[in-house]
């Protein structure tokens, strides 16, 4: 005789309330393997398949057996749903947890150094010493160009020496042997380029390249200068020497023409700023500095630095300062002073904002402003004197006051 277990599954639609029981038949337990609901209720009993057999249903003063397909299905679907739910939220909290490290971890990772910023300072070059590289070798080697006429013998070919000229395109046309590429060319790689292109046709070819004039030995000057254009050179071309052709222009800051400032084109990538007058007043000489054909020399237009002059003088205003400019040149540019200028002058200094104050009998004396120096943004006043100020108070009273002085006079 089995066992008997009760199961505590609702009973089917239409009975009354009703517990279901089941016959386990005697043997030995079922195998836990084959065995589901273990571990989602631990009031449940382990039910295994094989035992799924004997299902009766008792009712309230009736006794009658039902099939057992339905209640069998029915418990299977909802174990395995009640199995499938933990572990399908346990699975998803899982991966949440994994992914949310990741994503942290991700977020919070520090942005790696710009590529750009450099591990190590960079050094900055000196103006002079940027110059001094800039300035090509004294025993640079010329280089042949356009509009080059050049001399090529080849011994025992009489045919093949004689002059040519160097086209637009850089190339020389010999006999037999055609057009040869000699641009930016020495004199000896021109030589054994034009050796290359007869060695097909000739054997034991010796070339010798010499230069007749040097047509593409020229510098262009633009700017601030009389004459703008190419200047051409016979020899090593310069800047000074680049400048002195195109013609210095005088202007009222810069009466010998220098130009304080200038800038060196080469090619298309490279640009040189040079202090031309600081260069020529130090003494070094960068201020003639070497160039190379096809240099672009600019020449800006000098700034009119000027100072004020105010107060009483004839011509209040402003006034160019010029090399040479002291305190009483540019009184004397202001048309002088008035009858009621005072006896002290005082210059403003723009750069310091200190105000220095000399008399004109110190000014006039010999050297008497050479310690004042004077540069761009200064201003220079004259203050009227007393009996100006006086003169200027008694016309505003009246006629009725200027009797009364001239009464106090008699």
């Amino acid at each position: 005789m089995g066992r008997t277990a009760f199961f505590p599954y609702p009973a089917p639609a239409g009975d009354g309330p009703l517990l279901h029981s089941l016959e386990v038949p005697a043997g030995p337990p079922p195998d836990p393997r084959f065995a589901f609901g273990s571990g989602l209720d631990s009031h449940q009993p382990l039910i295994s398949l094989p035992h799924l057999c004997a299902f009766r249903s008792h009712g309230a003063g009736m006794r009658k057996k039902r099939s057992l397909l339905p209640v069998t299905y029915r418990s299977l679907a909802i174990s395995s749903l009640l199995f499938a739910l933990p572990v399908t939220f346990s699975c998803a909290a899982w991966a949440q947890q994994t992914a949310a490290p990741v994503q942290q971890a991700a977020v919070s990772a520090p942005a790696p150094a710009a590529a750009d910023q450099p591990a190590d300072p960079q050094l900055k070059l000196s103006p002079t010493k940027a110059l001094e590289q800039f300035e090509p070798a004294a025993d640079a080697e010329y280089q042949l160009g356009p509009g080059d006429e050049i001399s090529i013998e080849v011994p025992g070919h009489a045919d093949l020496s004689g002059k040519y000229i160097v086209g637009p395109d850089g190339r020389i046309t010999l006999p037999v042997a055609g057009t040869v590429e000699v641009n930016d060319k020495t004199r000896q790689g021109a030589s054994a380029a034009i050796r290359d292109a007869l060695t097909p046709y000739y054997t034991d070819v010796t070339v010798t390249t010499s230069i007749d004039k040097y047509g593409s030995n020229h510098v262009t000057v633009l700017g601030n200068v009389k004459n703008p254009g190419m200047i051409s050179f016979d020899d090593t071309p310069t800047l000074m020497g680049a400048i002195s052709k195109a013609g210095l222009s005088a202007n009222p800051t810069s009466k010998d023409g220098i130009p304080d400032t200038c800038v060196i084109y080469r090619g298309n990538n490279t640009r040189m700023d040079v202090d031309l007058r600081q260069l020529i007043e130090s003494g070094s000489t960068l201020a003639n500095m070497r160039l190379r054909r096809n240099d672009i020399v600019f020449v800006p237009a000098q700034k009119q630095e000027v100072i004020s002059v105010m107060g009483e003088v004839n011509h209040p205003g402003p006034v160019t300062i010029t090399p040479d400019l002291t305190l009483h040149l540019a009184l004397a540019e202001a048309g002088g002073l008035t009858h009621d200028a005072g006896k002290n002058i005082y210059v403003v200094q723009a750069s310091t904002g200190k105000t220095v104050m000399i008399s004109y009998k110190d000014m006039m004396a010999p050297n008497g402003d050479k310690e004042i120096a004077l540069h761009a943004g200064d201003s220079i006043y004259v203050k009227p004197s007393g009996l100006s100020k006086m003169g200027t108070v008694v016309q505003k009273l009246g006629p009725a006051a200027t009797l009364i002085e001239l009464g106090a006079i008699l």
